[in-house]
């Protein structure tokens, strides 16, 4: 028998063990492959997601993993167990999206069969090239695209024209558009026969950000490629072609983003 106050603990300890379950709905779907967290706050507001059959549509919900349910769209999603990496070489004129209204093309078609729900990290538009990386691990899809986390992402751009030095100047020291301020980490010329190139690295990624930041000065960017995320390289990946990380490149990133 459990006297009064082993009793008074017992249940404190359990309590304090049920709220250390609980996790925000968001994070649960990431966790689960359905979006990245950002992506999941969307189809929260947008009715799309039940907890133990009632619509949750406010952000910022609590829920207890594995004695819940969640469903999205009517479907019951559960935390994956089993990480996939994968790494792509967008071409140009690909959609990253799952399903277009418009019939184009998507990134997922040229995505291999997989056990899991793949999310892409960081939107790459239509015109726009390169390393694209598909995962269902929420945790690190969030830390990579989060600016908290400070992943760098290096593009190589193609311009219409050369930029001045009073340009180079302001993409580092920021532009405004649309209410955003959008600048540059470094802009390095390239040595490239021909063509107005620059190797521009970014700290975090807003919407068409570099071809935004480029307009901002009379810019038109012509080619715009994605070379390097964090620790991953494109290394040779020719364009519309698809590999699994290895075991040490999981590793890097992992340790980059501090899992």
């Amino acid at each position: 028998m459990v006297s009064g106050k082993k009793a008074k603990k017992l249940l404190a300890c359990r309590k304090q063990s049920r709220l250390t379950n609980l996790i925000r709905l968001q994070k649960y779907l990431a966790d689960s492959g359905v979006a990245s967290r950002r992506a999941s706050e969307k189809l929260i507001t947008a009715g799309r997601v039940t907890v133990d059959g009632l619509v949750v549509t406010e952000l910022g919900v609590k829920i207890e993993s594995g004695r819940q349910v969640v469903r999205f769209d009517g479907e019951i999603v559960r935390p994956s167990s089993v990480f996939f990496y994968y790494l792509m070489h967008k071409p140009r004129g690909f959609v990253c999206t799952a399903c277009d209204e418009k019939g184009r093309k998507t990134v997922y078609d040229l995505l291999p069969s997989c056990a899991a729900r793949l999310n892409y990290v960081g939107r790459l538009d239509c015109d726009s090239e390169g390393l694209l990386l598909f995962t269902n691990h929420g945790e690190l899809l969030y830390r990579l695209t989060h600016p908290r986390y400070h992943i760098a992402k290096k593009y190589h751009a193609y311009c219409d024209r050369a930029l001045t030095a009073a340009d180079e100047a302001a993409l580092l020291r920021g532009v405004h558009d649309a209410g955003d301020i959008l600048c540059a980490l470094t802009c390095r010329r390239l040595d490239v026969s021909g063509l107005h190139g620059y190797e521009v690295v970014l700290g975090e990624g807003k919407n068409r950000h570099i071809r935004r930041m480029f307009a901002c000065l009379g810019v038109s960017v012509q080619r715009l490629i994605r070379v390097e995320m964090g620790t991953m390289r494109l290394n040779g990946l020719r364009s519309g072609e698809v590999r699994p990380l290895n075991e040490a490149e999981i590793h890097r990133l992992l340790q980059a983003t501090g899992l």
